[in-house]
């Protein structure tokens, strides 16, 4: 709200809100016309943010799915923690929830959306942003592995129940979007910004290749959730 109490309707403004907004996942992807039905900490926030969009004005609210890139560590049902980048590197076995489906979308893609965004003298006031496959946990942690050389890791089936109890009070916030989290209908976002997407073989390789960087070794990067790529906040966005 302070934002807009300082801009003109004319300047346009990108929110990067969450597709936690939403809730829990469910069989059917959700579209933009979904209504929102937030349940924990995250969607609930990213809500009351969309709502103090100016209407009229040059706003638009992007609902993120998973978003990974260069500087970010590997996403596991824990966040974005040093630790599972070590499970990782070492083959240990990582608990995992069953039947979550990400969508992983490249930092790069959205930097693309985003400055096709500040173009559009009418850009569109929502939009799911999500990658273009889904994968399952054992999927987008097998790529990591690859990418670093490492063995697979075996995922164990762990119930979400185990997992919410074991979270740590940072990643309290996250932990109901990241072991359930929602699939978003693209459909909207291919008519506006059709590509082309970076490959998950592809951005994960380059996110990997920069974990090596001697600045990276020395300080790695704090924990985070699903569509953050810094501490455990909605602001510590990547």
């Amino acid at each position: 709200q302070a934002l807009e109490d300082c801009v003109g309707p004319e300047v346009p403004v990108i929110l990067l809100s969450s597709a936690a907004v939403y809730g829990p996942a469910r069989p059917a992807a959700y579209a933009e016309v979904d209504p929102p039905q937030p349940t924990g900490p995250l969607g609930q926030g990213k809500r009351i943010a969309e709502q103090a969009l100016r209407a009229g004005a040059r706003r638009t609210a992007l609902r993120l799915g998973l978003l990974y890139g260069p500087g970010h560590l590997p996403l596991t049902p824990t966040g974005r923690h040093p630790d599972g980048l070590q499970r990782l590197r070492h083959g240990r076995s990582i608990p995992t929830p069953r039947g979550a489906t990400l969508q992983p979308l490249a930092s790069r893609d959205l930097g693309g959306l985003v400055r096709r965004l500040l173009a559009d003298p009418t850009p569109p006031r929502l939009l799911n942003v999500a990658g273009p496959v889904s994968v399952g946990w054992r999927g987008w942690l097998g790529a990591w592995a690859h990418a670093l050389g490492c063995p697979v890791p075996a995922c164990v089936p762990t119930s979400r129940a185990a997992l919410v109890a074991a979270a740590t009070p940072a990643l309290a916030a996250f932990i109901h979007a990241l072991l359930s989290p929602p699939q978003l209908d693209r459909r909207t976002l291919d008519g506006y910004h059709p590509g082309p997407w970076t490959s998950l073989t592809e951005g994960v390789a380059e996110a990997a290749a920069a974990l090596a960087a001697p600045e990276l070794r020395a300080v790695e990067p704090a924990a985070g959730g699903p569509d953050s790529g810094g501490p455990e906040g909605p602001a510590g966005r990547r």
